[in-house]
């Protein structure tokens, strides 16, 4: 008797409240794909330029649930057609992405680590817990909470000008409005944790470059302290100009400050410390 009143009720669904939902399942995947991408897209590019290892390991799965997650909020606020309510369920996507932000970064990487990297790599791996996680959780969830609530309050306005409209600039606008305001909460998001690991990456990368662009040349001595050129040729030549690889091995578990790195010079592995995005000391690791 039941699935006969499902089937009922689903026949009174109107082309009109059809293509509503469609436009709001399509107005929440635009959110939530332009969120993934400024908040994991370009770290991912980051990374992957200054040869870290699984570049694009929290980019992938922050892409598939930012478009699951902002389709069912677009899709969920479009069918209630109530902004207070859409406000609310964009204000609850927020929370989830700011915690998404910090169990991929923290949780997720680690164990991908373990699992697609062979032992030498993992066996030296020491990941502490961070100390403060939870007041970032709420830095983050208040800064987008903000402009998602805003996307979530305008949504059925959107909507219902991008259905007035003929042809396809309607929904564009639409897309447009959503995608500013979820990219901006992305670009808030990514600088909320995500410079520590790929600024001080990418100054072990160009010290690994520039070591091997000046090898056998005469470097003023200041220019090469300055650089902290000595961090690498004290490794030798022989190591620093083969290619390299580098994994977050450990860091500091108050500020993210200091973080150290197992660099990959062609086999051999190497344990990299950078101080402020600066690399500092290199050691054999054994």
């Amino acid at each position: 008797m039941s699935e006969v009143r499902l089937y009922t009720c689903d026949m009174k669904i109107t082309p009109f409240e059809k293509r509503r939902r469609l436009l709001g399942a399509i107005y929440g995947a635009a959110g939530g794909a332009v969120f993934a991408l400024m908040t994991w897209g370009g770290d991912a590019l980051g990374l992957a330029s200054a040869h870290v290892g699984l570049p694009f390991g929290k980019f992938i799965p922050g892409l598939l649930a930012g478009l699951l997650l902002g389709t069912l909020t677009g899709w969920l606020s479009a069918r209630v057609d109530k902004a207070f309510v859409a406000f609310l369920l964009w204000i609850g996507l927020s929370v989830v992405l700011v915690w998404l932000l910090l169990f991929l970064q923290f949780d997720w990487m680690p164990q991908l680590i373990r699992i697609f990297e062979p032992a030498p790599y993992w066996e030296n791996l020491n990941y502490p817990e961070v100390y403060g996680l939870g007041q970032a959780f709420m830095i983050g969830s208040i800064g987008l909470a903000i402009l998602a609530g805003i996307a979530g309050l305008i949504e059925g306005l959107l909507i219902e000008s991008a259905m007035q409209k003929q042809g396809a600039g309607g929904i564009v606008g639409m897309i447009l409005v959503v995608g500013f305001l979820l990219g901006v909460s992305g670009y808030l998001m990514d600088n909320l944790i995500h410079p520590n690991f790929r600024d001080s990456a990418k100054g072990l990368d160009s010290l690994i470059h520039y070591a091997v662009s000046v090898e056998g040349q005469e470097v003023d001595p200041i220019v090469a302290r300055a650089a902290h050129l000595k961090t690498m040729t004290d490794l030798g030549a022989e190591v620093f100009t083969r290619p390299h690889r580098l994994i977050v091995q450990s860091y500091d578990p108050v500020m993210l400050f200091q973080v150290d790195y197992i660099v990959d010079f062609g086999g051999e592995l190497y344990s990299c410390t950078t101080v402020g995005n600066i690399p500092v000391y290199c050691k054999l690791l054994l």
